[in-house]
C-alpha cells in the first residue's frame, strides 16, 4: 500500500506541475 501511495502522490504533483504549466502559458 505503501507504494501505491507514493504513486498517487507523484501523481497528484505531475497534475499540480502541468495546471501550473498552463496557467503560466495561458
Amino acid at each position: 500500500s505503501g507504494r501505491v501511495d507514493s504513486g498517487v502522490r507523484a501523481r497528484l504533483e505531475d497534475m499540480r506541475r502541468a495546471k501550473k504549466f498552463n496557467r503560466g502559458e495561458e
